[in-house]
């Protein structure tokens, strides 16, 4: 699997699992223009990605949003089960048909852009089972505790997240209109913790969940990080495949990294481009606080 090192240039994009416009830092190589490809593939959310042009260093050409293709997603046998459409508001490529997809199945994407065709596979795994068991209010934080029950045979990388969105949006696409909110954990076994590599407060915690094991785990919000009496809150578990759950680790460092001197590499599995597309089970669930 080919690896790629981020180049200091920034276009302002939506990515696929965040929800306000945020900054992304796109590949950029020496000699000839990649196609990057960015999306998440889940059992609930109509799927979204971002397809653009990324610049070079050698002719200086610029980050270039693509507008016009076919996208579809395709099945095992190679059967078409959703189509993608540009959204120029967002920039980005929607379904506009109801979710399809199943957990434990693999599923293919396939972009036909002028002359040229990019393609990617990934696994939306199987279902595991997250609650929320407790929310305690203390002086200036509220703690929750969550359990997290991987029932398959084989293990499972996790994210966990908590996001918020003002109670009077009601948007089509649910993954829009979204913020994170900076939570905070102490659990040893987190990667947050066992690898250091990330300054607290911190916008994903990182778990991994042994096959048919129970994870107990408490994270934590700062009181003054919330605003119930105008937004919701929503925490979101995502099990996936290693390869997604490094780039997604690997995402985070480079965001808070302030040097080039040791920024990780991204891993890419887009043929004949770059970028990520991965598959997660995600589970969602409204905090009552």
């Amino acid at each position: 699997m080919r690896t790629h090192l981020l180049i200091p240039i920034t276009i302002f994009l939506f990515l696929m699992n965040s929800c306000k416009e945020e900054s992304i830092e796109l590949p950029v190589f020496e000699k000839e223009n990649k196609i990057a490809l960015i999306g998440e593939l889940n059992q609930t959310d109509p799927t979204q990605i971002v397809l653009a042009e990324a610049g070079n260093l050698t002719t200086g050409s610029p980050i270039k949003v693509i507008k016009e293709g076919k996208v579809v997603i395709l099945d095992t046998e190679d059967k078409i089960v959703d189509e993608l459409y540009y959204d120029k508001e967002t920039k980005k490529w929607k379904s506009i048909g109801l979710n399809q997809i199943k957990a434990g199945l693999r599923y293919k994407i396939s972009a036909q852009l002028d002359k040229q065709v990019i393609t990617s596979s990934t696994l939306v795994p199987k279902p595991i089972d997250v609650t929320i068991t407790k929310v305690t209010k203390e002086v200036s934080e509220v703690f929750i505790e969550i359990n997290i029950e991987n029932p398959n045979e084989i293990s499972v990388s996790c994210t966990i997240a908590i996001l918020s969105k003002i109670k009077s949006i009601n948007d089509p696409f649910p993954t829009d209109g979204y913020s994170r909110t900076p939570i905070y954990t102490n659990d040893e076994e987190t990667d947050n913790y066992r690898f250091n590599e990330f300054t607290p407060p911190f916008n994903k915690v990182f778990l991994q969940v042994k096959e048919k094991a129970k994870k107990r785990i408490r994270i934590s919000v700062k009181k003054n990080d919330l605003d119930t009496e105008f937004d919701d809150y929503f925490l979101w578990v995502k099990s996936m495949e290693k390869n997604y759950y490094k780039y997604l680790y690997d995402y985070e460092i480079q965001k808070q990294v302030l040097t080039y001197a040791n920024l990780p590499q991204l891993n890419s599995n887009i043929t004949e481009g770059v970028g990520f597309w991965g598959g997660c089970f995600k589970s969602s669930q409204k905090i009552t606080f």
